[in-house]
């Protein structure tokens, strides 16, 4: 049973992961177990797939060291901001320095050619987006840490649900805070229920959220890196034989397409809507043949990064109706040098995430996940 203090640092890591959504991710339970049963205190963990940084930020609660990285920009800003060390006063400068500039040249600012935007914008909101998008949103790649902390939390409040009382913490009309609609279905979905775009400061919705979203463990120092990166590609800004776990989720065949259905929160990043998927290159529309050949590569490429006898545990969904981490397995296990330690199912009830091996008895889960666990040899 967790200690009084344990519990509420859990519960501030939790906050901390939470300020931005992510499709297809997982809670901090799961890496939180597999941290502590396959490693100790300042051992290296290495995400290559790191979504939203959840493996990052539990590393960092956890006392690990962390390696990472993705290729989706919206990845990349949200996993820098969960291993960098911040002040939250040099935050709240930054963003009223940018505050500032917005009032001196907003008069200057104009929405043509964003006229899709005004869909989910009223035109004083999106002004200021715009001059986020061009101020800081198209150097996602360059920019320093408290900029790139300001960029993460604006991410996470893009769009998203009104409250019942009409109130609400985010830029954009009533709608999914986790998938970024089409412009014909909120168009539609705003007329059927008479919704309105409202002006929203999103200076004041950045302050609130900063404010109640910020906590002391990102005050700390941690020895991270996270880089933006194939993990097909050599992965030369890890040394060989140094991680001693690794805790990634790799795409799932097609079931997601990352980069439309996050294309608005790309958008504040410099990505326009009909583009994005051809300028960011995810692979993730792969055929189970593809898949099977994607994974093989991927262990093959992060086998000389790990120490001999280090984990490999990769996160799983069953689509399609298929066993799909337990068919790749079959497939590649004889072109790779790892032994099968375990297979762990995450089930997803209603109100919690749990694991349990595959040899425990099974409980009723609405949704299932699967954790393969490989051990160097």
């Amino acid at each position: 049973m967790l200690k009084e203090k344990e519990f509420l640092d859990k519960k501030e890591l939790i906050q901390i992961n939470s300020i931005s959504s992510y499709l297809a991710m997982f809670p901090v339970s799961v890496p939180l177990d597999l941290i502590k049963k396959y490693s100790t205190e300042n051992d290296l963990i290495m995400d290559n797939f790191s979504g939203r940084g959840t493996t990052a930020i539990s590393s960092r609660f956890l006392n690990r060291r962390f390696v990472g990285n993705d290729l989706n920009p919206y990845s990349y800003v949200l996993s820098k901001f969960k291993i960098s060390k911040l002040c939250k006063n040099r935050i709240f400068l930054k963003l009223r320095k940018l505050e500032r500039e917005y009032e001196n040249i907003k008069d200057e600012i104009s929405t043509n050619g964003f006229e899709e935007m005004l869909i989910y914008y009223s035109e004083y909101t999106l002004k200021q987006l715009i001059f986020l998008r061009n101020r800081i949103g198209k150097q996602w790649k360059t920019n320093g840490k408290y900029i790139n902390a300001i960029l993460a939390f604006a991410l996470g409040l893009m769009h998203g649900p009104e409250r019942k009382n009409g109130e609400t913490i985010y830029f954009s009309v009533s709608m999914s805070n986790m998938i970024s609609m089409s412009p014909n279905y909120v168009e539609n979905y705003k007329q059927k229920h008479n919704l309105k775009t409202k002006e929203i400061n999103i200076f004041k919705k950045l302050k609130n959220r900063i404010e109640t979203k910020f906590f002391d463990l990102l005050t700390k120092e941690y020895n991270s890196s996270f880089k933006y990166h194939d993990s097909l590609k050599p992965l030369n800004f890890v040394k060989d034989n140094s991680v001693n776990l690794v805790i990634t989720s790799p795409p799932y065949l097609s079931i997601v397409d990352y980069t439309k259905s996050n294309w608005i929160k790309l958008w504040l990043l410099g990505y326009d809507r009909k583009n994005v998927s051809k300028e960011i290159k995810l692979k993730d529309k792969l055929k189970m043949n593809e898949y099977i050949e994607f994974i093989k590569s991927y262990l093959n490429n992060i086998y000389p990064k790990l120490k001999t006898g280090s984990k490999v545990c990769l996160v799983v969904g069953d689509v399609y109706n298929t066993n799909l981490i337990e068919e790749t397995w079959q497939e590649i296990k004889e072109e790779v040098n790892y032994e099968k330690i375990d297979l762990i199912i995450q089930e997803v009830s209603e109100n919690k995430k749990s694991l349990r091996s595959m040899n425990s008895k099974k409980g009723k889960a609405t949704q299932v996940e699967k954790i393969l666990i490989l051990k160097k040899e």
